[in-house]
Protein backbone atom coordinates (compact mmCIF):
# COMPACT_ATOMS: atom_id res chain seq x y z
CA UNK A 1 0.00 0.00 0.00
CA UNK A 2 2.86 2.39 0.84
CA UNK A 3 4.49 1.61 -2.49
CA UNK A 4 1.26 2.34 -4.33
CA UNK A 5 0.84 5.64 -2.50
CA UNK A 6 4.46 6.53 -3.30
CA UNK A 7 3.93 5.76 -6.98
CA UNK A 8 0.75 7.85 -7.10
CA UNK A 9 2.45 10.82 -5.38
CA UNK A 10 5.47 10.55 -7.67
CA UNK A 11 3.17 10.38 -10.71
CA UNK A 12 1.32 13.50 -9.60
CA UNK A 13 4.57 15.38 -9.04
CA UNK A 14 5.85 14.46 -12.46
CA UNK A 15 2.60 15.28 -14.24
CA UNK A 16 2.17 18.68 -12.56
CA UNK A 17 5.72 19.78 -13.21
CA UNK A 18 5.81 18.66 -16.82
CA UNK A 19 5.02 20.99 -19.67
CA UNK A 20 3.34 19.78 -22.80
CA UNK A 21 3.91 22.06 -25.73
CA UNK A 22 1.45 22.36 -28.59
CA UNK A 23 4.07 22.30 -31.35
CA UNK A 24 7.48 20.86 -31.99
CA UNK A 25 10.28 23.37 -32.04
CA UNK A 26 10.95 25.04 -35.36
CA UNK A 27 14.37 23.38 -35.40
CA UNK A 28 12.79 19.92 -35.08
CA UNK A 29 10.24 20.76 -37.76
CA UNK A 30 12.96 21.96 -40.12
CA UNK A 31 15.11 18.88 -39.58
CA UNK A 32 12.19 16.52 -40.29
CA UNK A 33 10.41 18.39 -43.08
CA UNK A 34 13.02 20.19 -45.19
CA UNK A 35 11.86 18.30 -48.29
CA UNK A 36 8.19 19.20 -47.79
CA UNK A 37 6.81 21.42 -50.56
CA UNK A 38 5.22 23.76 -47.97
CA UNK A 39 8.35 23.91 -45.80
CA UNK A 40 9.22 27.50 -46.61
CA UNK A 41 5.68 28.78 -46.12
CA UNK A 42 5.30 27.06 -42.76
CA UNK A 43 8.63 28.54 -41.68
CA UNK A 44 7.37 32.02 -42.62
CA UNK A 45 4.17 31.42 -40.66
CA UNK A 46 6.02 30.17 -37.59
CA UNK A 47 8.48 33.07 -37.59
CA UNK A 48 5.71 35.63 -37.98
CA UNK A 49 3.71 34.02 -35.16
CA UNK A 50 6.61 33.68 -32.71
CA UNK A 51 7.66 37.28 -33.31
CA UNK A 52 4.09 38.44 -32.72
CA UNK A 53 3.95 36.39 -29.53
CA UNK A 54 7.32 37.70 -28.31
CA UNK A 55 6.10 41.23 -28.99
CA UNK A 56 3.15 40.82 -26.67
CA UNK A 57 5.33 39.14 -24.04
CA UNK A 58 7.81 41.95 -23.42
CA UNK A 59 7.46 45.29 -21.68
CA UNK A 60 10.43 46.79 -23.54
CA UNK A 61 8.86 49.17 -26.06
CA UNK A 62 11.90 49.28 -28.35
CA UNK A 63 12.03 45.49 -28.48
CA UNK A 64 8.27 45.32 -29.12
CA UNK A 65 8.70 47.65 -32.08
CA UNK A 66 11.54 45.53 -33.50
CA UNK A 67 9.47 42.36 -33.14
CA UNK A 68 6.50 44.08 -34.79
CA UNK A 69 8.55 45.37 -37.71
CA UNK A 70 10.16 41.98 -38.31
CA UNK A 71 6.85 40.08 -38.03
CA UNK A 72 5.09 42.46 -40.41
CA UNK A 73 7.94 42.28 -42.90
CA UNK A 74 8.05 38.48 -42.91
CA UNK A 75 4.27 38.24 -43.16
CA UNK A 76 4.14 40.68 -46.07
CA UNK A 77 7.01 38.89 -47.80
CA UNK A 78 5.33 35.48 -47.33
CA UNK A 79 2.11 36.83 -48.84
CA UNK A 80 3.96 38.05 -51.93
CA UNK A 81 5.91 34.79 -52.31
CA UNK A 82 2.79 32.67 -51.82
CA UNK A 83 0.83 34.73 -54.30
CA UNK A 84 3.57 34.55 -56.92
CA UNK A 85 4.63 30.90 -56.48
CA UNK A 86 1.15 29.43 -56.14
CA UNK A 87 -0.39 31.88 -58.58
CA UNK A 88 -2.94 32.98 -56.02
CA UNK A 89 -4.94 36.16 -56.06
CA UNK A 90 -3.40 38.61 -53.56
CA UNK A 91 -6.55 38.57 -51.41
CA UNK A 92 -6.50 34.78 -51.14
CA UNK A 93 -2.79 34.77 -50.30
CA UNK A 94 -3.35 37.36 -47.57
CA UNK A 95 -6.19 35.32 -46.07
CA UNK A 96 -4.24 32.08 -46.21
CA UNK A 97 -1.16 33.55 -44.51
CA UNK A 98 -3.28 35.35 -41.92
CA UNK A 99 -5.23 32.19 -41.08
CA UNK A 100 -2.09 30.11 -40.62
CA UNK A 101 -0.29 32.72 -38.56
CA UNK A 102 -3.30 33.19 -36.28
CA UNK A 103 -3.62 29.44 -35.64
CA UNK A 104 0.06 29.10 -34.82
CA UNK A 105 -0.03 32.27 -32.70
CA UNK A 106 -2.86 30.76 -30.61
CA UNK A 107 -0.63 27.77 -29.89
CA UNK A 108 2.16 30.06 -28.75
CA UNK A 109 -0.29 31.94 -26.50
CA UNK A 110 -1.61 28.73 -24.97
CA UNK A 111 1.86 27.35 -24.33
CA UNK A 112 3.24 30.66 -23.11
CA UNK A 113 0.47 31.25 -20.58
CA UNK A 114 0.68 27.68 -19.32
CA UNK A 115 4.46 27.98 -19.01
CA UNK A 116 4.15 31.36 -17.28
CA UNK A 117 1.78 29.88 -14.71
CA UNK A 118 4.41 27.26 -13.88
CA UNK A 119 7.63 29.26 -14.19
CA UNK A 120 6.87 32.99 -14.27
CA UNK A 121 8.33 33.24 -17.79
CA UNK A 122 6.19 33.69 -20.92
CA UNK A 123 8.79 32.29 -23.34
CA UNK A 124 9.18 28.53 -23.27
CA UNK A 125 12.51 26.99 -24.25
CA UNK A 126 11.13 26.02 -27.66
CA UNK A 127 9.90 29.58 -28.25
CA UNK A 128 13.33 30.98 -27.44
CA UNK A 129 14.83 28.48 -29.85
CA UNK A 130 12.29 29.46 -32.53
CA UNK A 131 13.16 33.14 -32.09
CA UNK A 132 16.86 32.40 -32.55
CA UNK A 133 16.24 30.37 -35.69
CA UNK A 134 14.02 33.09 -37.16
CA UNK A 135 16.65 35.70 -36.39
CA UNK A 136 19.30 33.59 -38.13
CA UNK A 137 17.06 33.04 -41.14
CA UNK A 138 15.74 36.55 -41.66
CA UNK A 139 18.21 39.01 -40.19
CA UNK A 140 20.59 38.78 -43.18
CA UNK A 141 17.79 39.53 -45.65
CA UNK A 142 15.61 41.86 -43.56
CA UNK A 143 16.76 44.97 -45.47
CA UNK A 144 15.69 43.37 -48.74
CA UNK A 145 12.34 42.30 -47.32
CA UNK A 146 11.62 45.79 -45.99
CA UNK A 147 12.19 47.38 -49.41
Amino acid sequence: MKKLLGIVVLGLLISTSSFSQSMVSLKTYMEKNYNDKDFIYYTYYRCTAVLNYARRSTTDEELRNKFKEAANAIMSFSMRVLSKNMKLDAEIAIQRVTDHVELIHRNYIKDGYEYHAKTGNYLTPYMKSDLLICKELFEPIMKDILE
